[in-house]
Order: structure tokens, then C-alpha cells, then sequence
């Protein structure tokens, strides 16, 4: 984006961080549904609704040494929850 052609709100949308916010919500509300089904544990659910977030500039430390993208959010995100993420992303 043009910063100088662009307002605040829309900028906001194509932002890097609030890109992978959307992607994460989307991961979580897969998680949900496998959680509904019996697939993944109640502890487990907790863990992964309560504590996923990641820091923009770890995905992005992460990403210099993995090369992907995806890998490095769901990596930043595992480095909150903890062993409940092995859940996260699962079956995408």
C-alpha cells in the first residue's frame, strides 16, 4: 500500500500483523469445531483458546530461519500455548 493514498482503517486491513490475527482466528475456530467433535481434549481446548497470541517480530524472527510463513505464526503461537498447539493447524 501507498501510505500517502491510504487511511489508517484501511491500511489496518492489508497489515502484516492483523493478516496473521485473521489467520489465527481461523485456527482457533478449527480447533473449536475438532474440540466440539471430541477430537481434541478439554484441557487442550482451554490452553489453545485462552492462550494463543504471538509477538509480530517473533513470526517474523522465525520466518528469516524456516522460510514460511505459516510455519513461523504457528511456531510464535506454540511458544504460548504450549503442548495443546500440537492441536493447532492440525488436518488444514
Amino acid at each position: 500500500m501507498i501510505e500517502r493514498y491510504t487511511n489508517p482503517e484501511m491500511g489496518a486491513i492489508w497489515d502484516e500483523e492483523n493478516k496473521f490475527r485473521r489467520q489465527l482466528e481461523v485456527e482457533i475456530a478449527v480447533c473449536q469445531a475438532r474440540y466440539e467433535a471430541g477430537e481434541i481434549p478439554e484441557a487442550d481446548w482451554a490452553d489453545i483458546r485462552d492462550k494463543s497470541d504471538f509477538k509480530i517480530e517473533r513470526v517474523f524472527e522465525i520466518e528469516k530461519t524456516v522460510e514460511h510463513e505459516t510455519i513461523a505464526l504457528l511456531t510464535a503461537v506454540a511458544e504460548f500455548v504450549g503442548p495443546a498447539s500440537r492441536h493447532i493447524h492440525a488436518g488444514m
